[in-house]
């Protein structure tokens, strides 16, 4: 699919306070450790994750979602009568049954003829929210809107804590190892059409594929709200998320590519999922592409589910990373398994 109408307005993003360092968990975890003889420093070793940070206790998503939404909103210089709608898009939400999009809506003072409504689709779903609202402004159903998401690991990280010290043998808790990589954060974009953008961030395309026979790898459940009144739990196979991701991922870039007549020499600047530092180097492996043009917070911000990319992608564009005229690739591959790829010209 390609975009001849869309740009990319502004963004807006909130960080927590408090830092949670491998190390602290380490000396959580130290029983486990010490019983199963495992040196000091293996969780950022396999990780490549220094520190993540969490939120304060009792935090509903749309309380994060409204800053950086109104962040975003203020530096596009629109006014709240100009959006044509607003999709929240992250893993955490609210509640199960009201979308948490309606409480950013209502906050923001958005019109009563927008659009409201929420995207979950794991990793992925921030991405899932560009598309949609950018097919909206290429069919010229809208002329702006807010894409938003927040995700908050306070619970799950908590209760992987526990699970691994109640774990009997070592491959057991190693096997939780990935619900240790997850951090908080919150991110919103405003997409905007080319007859109000004051910018030259245009969306060029995008490609999307899924192997849904891996569906199984990755589930984080029960299906509530945040904060929860009932234990999460997250169930990974990391190696096998790994393999089988970066197939779908190399094709899913060759179908990019493809579209957009690019090749990897064609790329200045990449954004991409942020899982794991050995994860992301295997995968730009695997794509063949220059691991120095990519931008990381991994190792300062942990795994931040759907916000990651464009949180990382907002963080870059502020410390000038991406220059006038710069092709960038995003890259999103989530559970299921899906993947997303965009192209932008900066």
């Amino acid at each position: 699919m390609r975009y001849h109408r869309v740009h990319l307005e502004s963004f807006g993003y909130e960080i927590p306070e408090r830092v949670i360092s491998s190390q602290e968990i380490e000396e959580r975890l130290s029983p486990y450790y010490e019983k199963n003889r495992i040196p000091a420093g293996r969780l950022e070793q396999l990780t490549g994750i220094r520190e993540r940070r969490v939120w304060e206790s009792n935090v509903a998503p749309s309380e994060k979602s409204i800053l950086a939404a109104r962040k975003a909103l203020e530096k596009s210089g629109l006014r709240p009568s100009d959006i044509g709608g607003i999709i929240h898009c992250s893993v955490c939400r609210d509640a199960t049954d009201y979308a948490s999009a309606s409480v950013v809506h209502k906050a923001l003072g958005l019109p009563t003829d927008s659009f409201c409504f929420d995207i979950t689709n794991a990793c992925i779903g921030f991405i899932n929210g560009i598309i949609t609202l950018a097919n909206m402004i290429e069919l010229q159903q809208i002329h702006a809107g807010i894409v938003v998401a927040t995700e908050s690991v306070n619970e799950i990280l908590e209760y992987a804590i526990e699970d691994i010290l109640a774990c009997e043998s070592k491959q057991a808790g190693m096997e939780r190892f990935t619900c240790l990589t997850g951090g908080s954060g919150s991110v919103a974009f405003v997409l905007t059409s080319e007859t109000l953008s004051k910018t030259s961030h245009q969306l060029l395309g995008y490609a999307a594929r899924i192997h849904s026979e891996h569906v199984d790898l990755c589930r984080w459940q029960p299906d509530i709200g945040f904060p929860s009144t009932r234990r999460h739990q997250l169930l990974t196979n990391g190696q096998a998320i790994l393999e089988n991701g970066c197939k779908l991922a190399q094709e899913t870039w060759a179908d990019l590519k493809g579209e957009l007549h690019w090749t990897n020499e064609s790329v200045d600047r990449t954004f991409s999922h942020q899982i794991g530092l050995p994860h992301q180097r295997y995968l730009y492996k695997q794509l063949g592409l220059d691991w120095s043009k990519d931008f990381s917070t991994i190792d300062f911000l942990g795994n931040i589910g759907s916000v990651s990319l464009p949180l990382t992608m907002s963080m870059g564009a502020e410390k000038g990373v991406t220059k006038t005229g710069d092709k960038i690739a995003m890259f999103g591959i989530g559970s299921g398994l899906n993947c997303c790829m965009m192209g932008l010209q900066w």
